[in-house]
C-alpha cells in the first residue's frame, strides 16, 4: 500500500519532476555499479598481484632456508624468515620440517601462532602461501607464509574512494547538463501546456505558442497552432451565427440587446426604437410557401437597410418582426421616421413574377423619453405595435402610459381567467335561433359567460381576445362543446330536436385534436352529430384555405353541419367559397341594423340570399332587434334570425322558462307570413 502510495504520488509529479528524478535515479545507480565493478576488479587485481608476488618471495626464501634445516640450524633460519620484515604485508612465516615438527618462525606482531599445516591457508583477514623446501630434489621441509589481507583492503577502498569520487563529479556534471536539456526540451512543452490552459480556462483561442524545432514536441505545437487557428475561425463563424440572422444578414435580438447603445440622459440626445411587424404575413406563408415567404422577408430587410444611416442598428426578431435601434436629430419626428419606414415596406414588391402590396404595424418607443434600456423600450415598443394592429393594422403607434396599463389589465384579465375556469366562475347561456316563416325555435347558440365575483358580468369582447391570445381558448371551447351537448341532449325530451350552435375560434379550428374533440364530445352524451352546427368566421378558413378544406371534410364527415359566420366582413374569395362544404351562411349584424331604411344593406343581404340559394345553403341573420328587420328579413328570403328581438342570451333556468312560454303561444306553419312579436 505504501508503495503504491508513493506510485501514485509519482504519477501526479509534474514531467520535469519525474524526468528529473528518473536521471538522477538512474545515474546514481550507474555510479554505484561502476564503483562496485571497478572496486571488484581492483580487488581481484590487487590480490592476483600480491598472491603471485608472495609466491616468488616465499620460493626464494624456501630456497634460502633449506640448508639451515639440513644443518639443523634454526637460528639461520629464523633470521632468514625475519628478512620478510622490509615488506608491510608479510606479517609471519613458519618453517616446518618434513615430519611437520615446528623448526624456525618469523612474527611481525603478537598474533597467536598460526595454524598447524592442517589448517585452512586463508581466512579472510589474511592469505597463507604456503610452498615446499627442497633439496637435492627431496622435500625437507614446508615454508607458511601470512600475508596481511587490510593492507590490502585499504588500498582498494582509496581506490575505490578515488573512482567514486571522480564518478561522482562526472555524474553530477552529466545530471546538471541533462536538466539542462530536459528543461529546454520541456520549455516549448510547458509553454503548449500554458496556451491550452488560457484557451480552455478562459475561451482565448487567440493563443499561439513557439514552434522550435522540426521534432516531435514542434510538430505538436505546429499542431496546437493550426487547431487553435481553426478552432478560433470556427468561433467567429459560430458567433456570427449566434449573433445574426441567417436568412437577411441582420443582426438578431440577442446583438441588439448587447450592443446597441442609448444615450443617457445628461447627454441630451434622444433615440428611437422601432418595432415592425408585417401585417397577414403568414397568408403570404400560406397561400404562396415558405421559401417564397423567406424571399418577401429578405426583400423587405433589403428595403429597411437602404433607409439606415449612420449609427442605426436594424434586426430581425423572429419570423416578419424587425427592430430599428436609430438616434434622433435635433427635431426630428419618430412619428415621421416610422412613416417613412412603413411606406417603404407598402411600396408594390415585384418577387417571381408577382405583385405584393405589404402593409406593416409600427411600434415606437423612446430613450430617455420612455426607458434607459434597450429592454425597456423593446417591451413598450412590441406593446405599442400591438395597439397599431388593434387599431386596424398598417399604422403607427408610439408608446403611452395607457398602452402599459392595458397591457397590465390584459394580463391580470388573462390571470384571473384561469383561475375563473378552475373556480366555476364561467357559465354558458343560450341564444335561441328561430325560424322566420314560422318563428319556431329550431335551435340555439351556446354562447360563454363570465360572472366575475367582484367586477360581476365580464364581458365576451373583453376576455374571448385574451383566450385567444393566451391559448385558453382551445380549452375552454372543448369544455363549452362538451357542457353545451350535455345540456341540449337533455332539453331534447321536453322541448324535441333542437340544433346546437358553437362557435369555434381560430386556434381551435388550427387544433389537430379538434375532431377527435367533436367526436368524443358527441360520443360522451350521444348527442346526434346533425343536429351540432360549428360555426367558424372566414379569416379562420382563410388562413390556410388547403388544410381548412380538409379539416371541414373530416368533420362533415362525423355528421355535422358547418356555418360560415360574420359573412361579408372577411376577406374570403367567392371562388373558395365554393370549394367549403358549408351548410349555412351568417349575415353579419352589421348589415341588419340600418333595414329597412338603407337600401344598400337590403341590397346586400338579398344577394348574400340568392348566393346561398344558389350554393344549396341556408341563411341565418343576426343582431334582429326590432319587428320590422324581422320582416324584412324574412321577405328577403332568409331561413333564420337570431337576436334581441326573439331573447337575448339565456342561461339554463332562463332558457327552459322561454321556451315554456313559447310552448303556450299558438304554433304557425312554415308556410304562414313571417310571424310578428
Amino acid at each position: 500500500m505504501r508503495l503504491r502510495r508513493l506510485l501514485n504520488r509519482f504519477v501526479d509529479l509534474s514531467l520535469g519532476r519525474k524526468l528529473g528524478m528518473t536521471n538522477a535515479a538512474g545515474l546514481l545507480l550507474a555510479g554505484v555499479l561502476i564503483c562496485v565493478a571497478l572496486g571488484a576488479a581492483s580487488w581481484a587485481t590487487l590480490r592476483s598481484d600480491l598472491m603471485r608476488t608472495s609466491q616468488i618471495v616465499s620460493s626464494v626464501l624456501a630456497q634460502h632456508v633449506a640448508p639451515a634445516i639440513q644443518f639443523e640450524d634454526p637460528i639461520s633460519a629464523s633470521e632468514l624468515l625475519s628478512a620478510l620484515s622490509v615488506h608491510r604485508e608479510f606479517v609471519e612465516a613458519v618453517l616446518y620440517r618434513a615430519d611437520g615438527e615446528l623448526f624456525a618462525r618469523y612474527r611481525r606482531t603478537a598474533d597467536p601462532s598460526l595454524p598447524g599445516p592442517s589448517a585452512t591457508p586463508d581466512d579472510g583477514a589474511r592469505m597463507v602461501v604456503s610452498v615446499p623446501v627442497e633439496a637435492q630434489g627431496q622435500v625437507i621441509g614446508e615454508l607458511r607464509v601470512a600475508v596481511d589481507m587490510q593492507y590490502a583492503y585499504r588500498r582498494v577502498l582509496l581506490a575505490v574512494a578515488a573512482i567514486l569520487l571522480v564518478v561522482l563529479l562526472v555524474l553530477g556534471a552529466v545530471l546538471l547538463l541533462q536538466m539542462r536539456l530536459v528543461a529546454r526540451v520541456l520549455a516549448p512543452v510547458q509553454s503548449l501546456l500554458a496556451g491550452m490552459r488560457r484557451a480552455g480556462d478562459e475561451a482565448d483561442y487567440s493563443q499561439r505558442v513557439p514552434v522550435a524545432g522540426r521534432d516531435e514536441i514542434g510538430e505538436l505545437g505546429a499542431s496546437f497552432n493550426a487547431m487553435m487557428e481553426l478552432v478560433e475561425e470556427r468561433d467567429r463563424a459560430m458567433e456570427h451565427l449566434a449573433m445574426h440572422d441567417s436568412l437577411t444578414g441582420l443582426v438578431n435580438r440577442h446583438y441588439l440587446r448587447m450592443r446597441a447603445r442609448l444615450p443617457d440622459a445628461d447627454e441630451g440626445r434622444r433615440a428611437a426604437l422601432f418595432y415592425i411587424d408585417l401585417d397577414n404575413f403568414k397568408a403570404i406563408n400560406d397561400t404562396i410557401g415558405h421559401n417564397f415567404g423567406d424571399r418577401v422577408l429578405a426583400a423587405v430587410a433589403n428595403r429597411l437597410m437602404s433607409l439606415l444611416g449612420d449609427g442605426d442598428m436594424l434586426a430581425r426578431f423572429g419570423g416578419d418582426e424587425f427592430v430599428l435601434c436609430t438616434s434622433l436629430a435635433d427635431g426630428e419626428d419618430p412619428v415621421v421616421r416610422a412613416e417613412q419606414l412603413r411606406r417603404a415596406i407598402g411600396a408594390p414588391l415585384q418577387l417571381q413574377k408577382r405583385e405584393l402590396l405589404l402593409r406593416a404595424s409600427v411600434g415606437i418607443a423612446l430613450a430617455p423619453d420612455h426607458g434607459s434600456t434597450v429592454s425597456e423600450l423593446l417591451q413598450k415598443a412590441d406593446a405599442a405595435m400591438h395597439v397599431a394592429k388593434d387599431n386596424g393594422r398598417d399604422s403607427v403607434q408610439c408608446w403611452n402610459a395607457a398602452i402599459t396599463q392595458r397591457a397590465n389589465q390584459r394580463f391580470a384579465l388573462e390571470t384571473e381567467l384561469r383561475q375563473a375556469m378552475q373556480a366555476g366562475q364561467l357559465v354558458i347561456a343560450y341564444q335561441p335561433i328561430v325560424a322566420l316563416a314560422s318563428g319556431r325555435v329550431t335551435g340555439m347558440e351556446a354562447l360563454l359567460r363570465w360572472h366575475h365575483p367582484e367586477r360581476g358580468p365580464v364581458s365576451p369582447a373583453e376576455f374571448i381576445p385574451v383566450a385567444e391570445e393566451s391559448g385558453l381558448i382551445t380549452e375552454l371551447g372543448a369544455w363549452v362543446l362538451e357542457r353545451a351537448c350535455i345540456q341540449v341532449r337533455n332539453w331534447h325530451a321536453q322541448y324535441g330536436p333542437l340544433h346546437l350552435a358553437v362557435n369555434v375560434s381560430g386556434r381551435q379550428f388550427r387544433d389537430p385534436a379538434l375532431v377527435d374533440t367533436v367526436r368524443a364530445a358527441c360520443e360522451a352524451c350521444g348527442f346526434p352529430t346533425d343536429l351540432l352546427h360549428l360555426e367558424v368566421t372566414e379569416s379562420t378558413l382563410m388562413h390556410d384555405t388547403e388544410a381548412a378544406a380538409r379539416v371541414m371534410r373530416q368533420l362533415v364527415g362525423l355528421g355535422l353541419k358547418l356555418s360560415l359566420d360574420d359573412f361579408g366582413t372577411g376577406y374570403s374569395s367567392l371562388a373558395y367559397l365554393k370549394r367549403f362544404p358549408l351548410h349555412k351562411l351568417k349575415i353579419d349584424r352589421s348589415f341588419v341594423k340600418d333595414l329597412p331604411h338603407n337600401a344598400d344593406d337590403g341590397a346586400i343581404v338579398k344577394a348574400i340570399v340568392n348566393l346561398a340559394r344558389a350554393l344549396d345553403m341556408l341563411v341565418l341573420a343576426e343582431g334582429i332587434e326590432s319587428e320590422k328587420q324581422h320582416l324584412v328579413l324574412g321577405a328577403l328570403g332568409c331561413d333564420f334570425g337570431q337576436g334581441y328581438f326573439y331573447s337575448k342570451a339565456l342561461e339554463p333556468k332562463e332558457f327552459e322558462q322561454f321556451m315554456a312560454q313559447r310552448h303556450r303561444e299558438p304554433q304557425r306553419s312554415e308556410d304562414d307570413p313571417p310571424a310578428r312579436y
